[in-house]
């Protein structure tokens, strides 16, 4: 009886040892799959040599792999189709700012060309209708009559407005090289209308029109 009792051990932890190797080893199996995709090892699968109570656990695994591996796989694409668009529009941009820069150096040195060139023709201009300002003014006060003193200062008027007008287009050059000065000045209002009645007051004769000006008493002389 000894002897079958030692048997009778000896059988059952046999079979409890292939219980525990049938049921152990498929769940170390399935435990190290199961780490593999967390660590995204989604091509990871379980052969299907389980038994029949881990079977459904270990399908289910390799379902869940291969629809991660297709999510990640999907993911991948839409990255790189996005990055390939991105780096295109990048590309588009910079051509275009290339682009702009190159109109924009020319726009700046068509600018500054103009500029350049108002700037001479102010000074070449200026220089001669200064004499002739000078010399009508040195005219004015000979032996002249009255209409012919009329005439000569509509001619010193028209010069200095000449003059006026080189300054302002000087002026424009500055505004737009961005070096404009603006000041705060008082004139006297009757001068210039007497200096526009004289400028106007020869045409209107030549046509026989009468052209007068009549400046209210109640402005400041």
């Amino acid at each position: 009886s000894f002897l079958l009792g030692i048997l009778s051990l000896w059988g059952i932890y046999l079979i409890v040892r292939n219980v525990d190797d049938k049921i152990s080893q498929p769940i170390v199996l399935l435990t190290d799959a199961i780490e593999k995709i967390e660590n995204g090892q989604f091509s990871t699968r379980l052969e299907e040599n389980a038994e029949w109570e881990l079977l459904t656990l270990q399908n289910g695994i390799n379902s869940m792999a291969a629809a991660l591996e297709e999510l990640n796989e999907h993911q991948q694409r839409t990255i790189e189709k996005a990055t390939k668009s991105l780096r295109k529009t990048l590309e588009e941009l910079e051509d275009k700012n290339r682009a702009l820069d190159i109109q924009r150096r020319k726009a700046d040195d068509a600018s500054l060309a103009k500029s350049q060139f108002l700037a001479t023709m102010s000074h070449e201009i200026r220089t001669p209708m200064s004499a002739i300002i000078l010399t009508s003014e040195v005219l004015e006060s000979t032996g002249l009559d009255d209409k012919q003193r009329t005439y000569v200062r509509s001619i010193i008027d028209s010069g200095k407005s000449l003059l006026s007008l080189l300054n302002e287009i000087l002026d424009f050059s500055k505004i737009e090289s961005g070096r404009i000065e603006l000041s705060c000045e008082s004139f006297d209002l009757r001068a210039l209308v007497d200096s526009l009645y004289n400028l106007l007051k020869p045409q209107a004769d030549k046509k026989g029109l009468v052209f007068t000006v009549k400046i209210d008493e109640s402005i400041a002389p």
